[in-house]
């Protein structure tokens, strides 16, 4: 095995064991956490709205949103965009492999085509047909990589707001109640 081989080996090693054996992986760690600055909880309060409101979205799950998709759906509990990014992302692979060996069998490779593209800085002198292949490929990594993003960005997205909902909810709700009204306000829509 040579030296190579066995130094990236063991930093395989040590970067998994430190993801999977860590709490998380933080550029700049917090001391407290700040989603839940309050005195008491509401008696009103859900188990599932309480969940929310402590859920953090941390580099963790980035990676693990890679690896599992869906992942930061799943963990704010969007179980129908979940399971579409899951399929969309199984059936990218499928078709991605399968585009990919197609091309191999036919001696094709449209990623040395893009590679000698950019070594050399120029096209090639013949002519290169660009097959239905080689656009499932294309279209089977980018959706890949788009599901990826799609589960990061809309999944904050999702959890931010629903954070802002729990937190007029049950707090500016409740002092608005007691300042102004001494009554109780009611409030249509639900998660």
């Amino acid at each position: 095995m040579s030296r190579f081989k066995i130094i990236f080996f063991i930093f395989f090693l040590f970067v998994y064991s430190k993801m999977v054996f860590s709490q998380d992986i933080t550029i700049y760690p917090k001391k407290m956490e700040d989603n839940l600055k309050i005195l008491t909880i509401p008696p009103e309060m859900t188990y599932h709205d309480f969940k929310i409101l402590t859920t953090d979205i941390k580099m963790k799950d980035y990676i693990f949103s890679a690896i599992m998709p869906g992942y930061i759906h799943f963990k704010i509990e969007e179980k129908k965009k979940a399971y579409t990014i899951l399929g969309l992302r199984v059936l990218s692979y499928s078709t991605f492999l399968f585009s990919y060996f197609k091309l191999r069998s036919k001696g094709e490779n449209f990623l040395s085509l893009a590679i000698d593209i950019f070594k050399n800085n120029t096209l090639p002198q013949e002519e290169y047909s660009i097959s239905l292949s080689d656009i499932i490929y294309f279209l089977s990594f980018t959706t890949i990589i788009g599901t990826y993003f799609y589960d990061i960005l809309d999944g904050e997205y999702s959890l931010e707001k629903k954070k802002s909902y729990i937190r007029y909810k049950f707090f500016m709700k409740k002092s608005i109640e007691e300042k102004l009204y001494g009554g109780k306000i009611e409030v249509i829509g639900n998660f």
